[in-house]
């Protein structure tokens, strides 16, 4: 059986909610697979991160790169979600992600993106949907549309 050496590992109470983490990682670590999170930032110097981290593949529109990195030390919870899917695995420091070989993008969408013009927000969605998702199969194209209403 699969047991990464993270000295957290054993903390980690969500994998009891997934089954039997190492019977899961005898077959896969998540090796190949490409996950983006668009949240509020993503820390890609995290030391349990930047082993996994590909800032290659941040969202460009127009020439400009949006860096991932929080805007401010309250947004941790991208972090924390990129954490729990691909924290590098085998490094003997903190625990290990799900998918401790996937490699991980940021998307800094609640603090940066969102808040851009609509023709940046369609560019990070259209971006989202042709290039971070294109494995899943055919896709419909999203577009944001403001809401108004009570």
């Amino acid at each position: 059986m699969v047991m990464p050496n993270d000295p957290l590992v054993n903390a980690q109470w969500h994998f009891s909610l997934i089954g039997n983490i190492s019977r899961i990682w005898d077959e896969y670590t998540g090796q190949g697979v490409s996950v983006v999170v668009y949240d509020d930032g993503v820390e890609c110097t995290h030391a349990d991160l930047a082993g996994n981290y590909d800032a290659s593949q941040h969202f460009r529109n127009d020439g400009v790169t949006y860096d991932a990195m929080p805007i401010d030390a309250d947004d941790s919870h991208g972090t924390a979600c990129a954490g729990l899917i691909g924290s590098v695995g085998n490094n003997s420091q903190g625990g290990a992600g799900v998918a401790w070989d996937a490699t991980l993008t940021g998307v800094n969408w609640l603090n940066d993106i969102q808040s851009r013009s609509p023709e940046i927000i369609d560019a990070a969605m259209g971006g989202a949907v042709r290039h971070h998702v294109r494995q899943l199969g055919p896709v419909a194209t999203l577009h944001a549309q403001p809401v108004i209403g009570t």
